[in-house]
């Protein structure tokens, strides 16, 4: 959960330098977090799932949760791509508490 400002560059790439299994992003700020899901995918990561959430109702304000993975790489030798493991399915059902998936 970045401040408005987003991660910058240096910490995603950082961050992505660790690889782990799974990151989320949580963000108030649509703009930020679009510009660094964009420094994740450069570095080898793909979006599995993004979801909004509706804290303040009646107001114009909405937190997103991003959930990124490795993206899918050769097995050792060019055999076939390996790929985590799935968390949200296509056409999945909407999750509790005012959230959508996309």
């Amino acid at each position: 959960d970045p401040p408005r400002a987003g991660l910058g560059r240096g910490l995603v790439r950082d961050l992505a330098a660790l690889r782990p299994d799974r990151i989320l992003y949580v963000s108030c700020a649509a703009d930020t977090l679009t510009r660094d899901a964009a420094w994740f995918l450069e570095d080898g990561y793909r979006i599995e799932s993004v979801r909004l959430y509706d804290m303040f109702p009646r107001t114009a304000h909405f937190e997103t949760l991003a959930e990124l993975r490795p993206a899918a790489r050769r097995a050792e030798g060019g055999g076939a791509a390996l790929q985590g493991d799935s968390v949200t399915e296509a056409g999945s059902q909407r999750a509790e508490g005012g959230s959508a998936d996309f």
